[in-house]
């Protein structure tokens, strides 16, 4: 199959993070067990419903269930759609996300198509034109990532086909209390007349991690990063993870990403001792970048692209970062600049070190970046 222009660059962004999940990912072998017996499971036509606290590694759990599709159906023909929603201006919308799904699903099995102004037009096509013609020896995965990162339009789920072809499974993820996105999923799959061996595997709670795991989770972190640690630090990060009674993968990345700002001869300071939650790690990684960029720059930066409410394209920031004296003279304590505007490399520099926790999505037809929650 070979697919050019945008849908190509769709997928390859979507397979390059799920390559990036899958690279750390550990454990949860009692949640890919649910999903494989579903998955497995020909008579069972209703999508799969993955949800978990925000932060408790749904995405890294949909990441590994669409690399293991592959085995679990390895006797047959298989392919994977995978879409991490919310991370590319074409999956932040669900009118541009199912369009982009229909037309990957019609260049996998040389189907056609119509393109429909209305996302429920498009839906009625996916379900009633394109799904029942893939051929019956050919079998599909589609995994959908947390479906609270659409537009909340988009929360009532009707664009989501709630009966499949016995050759397609569909699995989707969400946070349990946003948008009562879970009440209408569990509508779709009448979750009030399941029997509980049909809810174990079509409602999947994803729970935090055990403590057992965290040493287990960054020891191959840390081999990944030819990174290693001190006894005192090892003994540290211990301490500190045996005093939380939840620990969600977030946590554990902050403060992992945290561990990676260390040098192997520093001592735990008093700051470090007061990470208790997620704000906390990220107040703390905030402190430390401020130091590595110019701090006003830094703050300001942040302060704009939070307080957009429709988000803010790279282009928008720079420009208002650039109109901002303070900034300027900040940055240009040594010299007058031949233009009075803000090196882009610094807002770039920002952006590499802030990446894996910012995301573009379209708004008004522009992409904008805004924080990835």
């Amino acid at each position: 199959m070979i697919i050019s222009g945008p849908l190509q660059h769709e997928i390859l962004e979507h397979a390059i993070q799920c390559k990036t999940y899958v690279a750390k990912f550990h454990g949860r072998a009692d949640v890919l067990d649910k999903l494989e017996k579903y998955i497995k499971n020909e008579k069972e036509n209703r999508p799969c419903i993955v949800y978990g606290a925000s932060g408790c590694g749904k995405t890294s759990v949909l990441a590994k269930a669409a690399t293991e599709a592959l085995n679990w159906w390895s006797d047959r023909a298989v392919s994977v759609i995978l879409r991490f929603l919310g991370t590319t201006p074409t999956s932040s919308t669900v009118y541009k996300t199912i369009l982009s799904i229909s037309q990957h699903i019609c260049k996998l099995y040389n189907l056609s198509m119509e393109i429909y102004p209305d996302v429920l037009q498009l839906r009625h096509q996916l379900e009633t034109n394109l799904l029942i013609r893939i051929p019956a020896n050919e079998y599909l995965v589609l995994l959908l990532d947390s479906i609270d990162q659409l537009e909340p339009e988009a929360y009532d789920c009707q664009w989501l086909v709630g009966t499949f072809p016995h050759n397609v499974k569909c699995i989707v993820s969400t946070i349990p209390d946003h948008g009562n996105i879970l009440a209408h999923l569990k509508g779709i799959i009448n979750y009030n007349q399941l029997s509980p061996n049909e809810t174990e595997h079509l409602l999947v709670s994803v729970p935090s991690f055990e403590v057992s795991t965290v040493e287990i989770v960054y020891n191959d972190w840390l081999a990944m990063k030819k990174r290693s640690l001190s006894d005192e630090q090892r003994l540290f990060i211990r301490d500190l993870m045996e005093e939380r009674n939840e620990i969600l993968p977030l946590y554990m990345k902050l403060v992992f990403d945290i561990i990676l700002t260390w040098h192997s001869y520093d001592s735990i300071n008093i700051e470090l001792k007061k990470l208790r939650n997620v704000d906390d790690c990220i107040r703390y990684l905030f402190n430390h970048l401020e130091k590595v960029h110019n701090r006003l720059l830094f703050i300001r930066a942040i302060c704009y692209m939070t307080s957009c409410r429709n988000c803010i394209s790279q282009n928008e920031l720079e420009d208002v970062l650039s109109l901002d004296d303070e900034v300027l003279e900040s940055v240009f304590q040594h010299y007058i600049p031949p233009v009075r505007r803000l090196p882009g490399i610094l807002w770039t520099r920002i952006r590499n070190d802030l990446d894996e926790y910012i995301t573009e999505k379209e708004a008004d037809d522009s992409s904008v970046i805004y924080w990835y929650d």
